[in-house]
């Protein structure tokens, strides 16, 4: 587990032990305790920053492909499209979204266009922290638009990946 996660799992116990819904020794044999070594994630719809029609169905476009993209992940648990395209359109707090959800990193974007060129942004933030664990920009001609919609799902699932082969049983500093 991430640092953070046994931090959260440890004050989650001392609550309950404090508030006597839970026996120490009962908690501690938890099955809730037991290591998941997945991870899980949340593509919230892109944001369609200048709010242009036209690009609505890019934006909605390239969530669905990072979605489908990474779902098809061993170890990597991806909310379905029905649950995150309910939070379209709202502005919110990323890491609260993430913790509604119930996933370990949320993936974000906004997608922009001037002229001819299309700027897509992304970020993977971690819920537990908040911390980006990575950020991307991307400035493609309109007409290399499908080869952007491969290029974003690589790089996610490569830091993804990092996140699932890190050695978990490192002590945090």
């Amino acid at each position: 587990q991430h640092a953070s996660e046994i931090k959260a799992d440890l004050k989650r116990i001392k609550r309950m032990i404090e508030s006597g819904r839970a026996k120490a020794s009962r908690v501690a044999s938890s099955s809730s305790l037991v290591e998941d070594k997945s991870i899980s994630v949340a593509v919230l719809p892109f944001e369609n920053v200048g709010a242009q029609p036209d690009l609505e169905y890019l934006s909605d476009g390239i969530t669905e492909v990072l979605i489908s993209s990474l779902s098809r992940k061993p170890g990597l648990k991806v909310m379905a499209r029905s649950t995150v395209f309910h939070y379209k359109g709202r502005i919110g707090d990323a890491v609260s979204i993430g913790k509604q959800l119930g996933v370990s990193s949320v993936v974000t974007g906004r997608v922009l266009q001037r002229g001819n060129t299309i700027r897509i942004g992304v970020e993977l933030i971690d819920v537990g922290d908040g911390w980006q664990l990575w950020g991307e920009q991307f400035r493609r001609n309109a007409d290399d638009i499908l080869f952007v919609e491969d290029e974003i799902p690589k790089e996610i699932v490569g830091h993804l990946q990092q996140e699932l082969t890190r050695d978990r049983s490192e002590s945090p500093h």
